[in-house]
């Protein structure tokens, strides 16, 4: 990467931070490329020299909040060195960074964004590819069979992302932050549980 390459990357971090700050603390709905630029440090029309319009500026703000999800999980969970427990430690942890950052959640999977051309075959956040590659690892240890890896991580998701909704949308009644999390671990030991005796009773 040559000097001007670095000088643009940059660049275009300061954006993608100043852009982070306004969603975290005041919420996608109040972000403005003003606001944004201001906040980098720039003059507004200096970031459309770095993103087409505000639609990929939201887009790649979510994928540096899911890169900082995963820096997150790993930091909280990556010490459990069994496999199931390691997936549990993964789906909490990933459940816990949403509930202390709601307004990125809403940006990550509640906001209409379209996804830029250059993805056009689907991003796929790496913290779903190592939840992935870690039921793997427990389906080669005979525990689940391997063609319902796919099965697996669509209930495991459907467990966080179903409790996760209700309780920053404010519909899971009074529950708090640690029994949410308690019921997401509870749901994701039952799926593993279910899945592993039926292995075993074939």
């Amino acid at each position: 990467m040559n000097r001007k390459e670095m000088q643009e990357k940059r660049k275009r971090g300061y954006f993608l931070e100043a852009a982070k700050k306004v969603v975290r603390e005041e919420g996608v709905s109040e972000l403005t490329v003003k606001k944004v630029a201001d906040l980098a440090g720039y003059a507004p029309a200096t970031l459309y020299n770095y993103f087409t319009d505000v639609n990929e500026l939201l887009f790649h703000t979510a994928v540096a909040f899911f890169g900082e999800c995963k820096e997150y999980v790993l930091k909280n969970a990556e010490s459990a060195k069994d496999p199931k427990e390691r997936i549990i430690g993964l789906a909490t942890a990933y459940s816990c960074y949403f509930l202390e950052n709601p307004k990125v959640y809403h940006l990550a999977f509640l906001h209409d964004i379209r996804v830029p051309g250059e993805y056009a075959e689907g991003y796929v956040p790496e913290i779903v590819k190592l939840t992935a590659e870690n039921l793997m690892e427990y389906g080669k240890a005979g525990l689940i069979d391997l063609k319902d890896v796919e099965t697996i991580l669509g209930l495991i998701a459907n467990s966080i992302h179903g409790n996760l909704l209700f309780y920053i949308k404010e519909r899971g009644g009074l529950m708090t932050r640690e029994e949410i999390i308690g019921k997401i671990e509870k749901e994701v030991r039952f799926v593993l549980r279910e899945e592993r005796q039926e292995s075993e009773d074939c």
